[in-house]
């Protein structure tokens, strides 16, 4: 047996026998680091480490990994149609119903609650500060382990935020994130007149609305539209 192959079934083992993702996890990860970049057996660890960060609820990373999985089937000139089905079948089973942490400028905060409310009911589950992170937490300290749950940002773009030390730490990780993996989407929302920041590609702007349901549909629109 291969050490690839004796990896493998080492991982499966954790899974199977004792319901060990965290450990599987980590050797589908230290797998990857051996595989060609465009190999199906890449695919299939990208797959299984996918479903592992499924299970752990960091589902941001999962997104992540099955996403490049895809990138990778999808440039195979005799594809696995089956196996495409299965990893696009995850990839919709999180986008349908996206996850998305919420930045926005603490003086936003009553409008912003008005918005998380409706996005929650149209299908958006958002994670917001005052109600999702641990108390005592602060987001600069959580990010990290927000952006593992959320494939998505939504930044709530005003004069208030504009400037301020935490908003543009946050605004600064959905950028590298978006940037780094076409699995993750970073949307801005304008909530005032303030001028928005410089364009840039990765990120959908959405302009000042006239209402608030106006923004909360064209925020889930955004979210659920498919990647391509």
């Amino acid at each position: 047996m291969s050490d690839f192959a004796a990896r493998l079934a080492e991982a499966n083992d954790l899974i199977n026998h004792e319901r060990d993702y965290d450990g599987a996890a980590t050797i589908y990860a230290d797998i990857l680091l051996a595989l060609p970049s465009n190999s199906l057996s890449r695919a299939e660890v990208l797959y299984n480490l996918g479903s592992c960060f499924e299970v752990q609820q960091r589902f941001g990373n999962a997104i992540e990994a099955w996403h490049e999985a895809l990138t990778i089937l999808e440039s195979q000139r005799h594809r696995n149609v089956a196996f495409v089905f299965r990893v696009k079948a995850s990839l919709a089973s999180h986008e349908r119903f996206p996850r998305a942490f919420v930045s926005y400028a603490h003086l936003d905060r009553d409008l912003v609650g008005q918005i998380v409310e409706q996005l929650d009911h149209s299908g958006v589950y958002t994670i917001i500060d005052n109600r999702d992170l641990a108390a005592g937490k602060t987001v600069s300290a959580s990010i990290d382990d927000v952006m593992e749950q959320c494939a998505n940002v939504i930044i709530f773009w005003s004069a208030a935020y504009n400037g301020r030390t935490y908003t543009m730490d946050e605004l600064n990780a959905a950028v590298a994130a978006t940037r780094k993996n076409v699995g993750r989407r970073a949307v801005i929302a304008q909530l005032d007149d303030e001028p928005l920041p410089e364009p840039v590609s990765d990120m959908l702007f959405i302009p000042r609305q006239q209402s608030i349901e106006e923004l909360v549909e064209k925020i889930r629109l955004a979210l659920t539209a498919r990647r391509s």
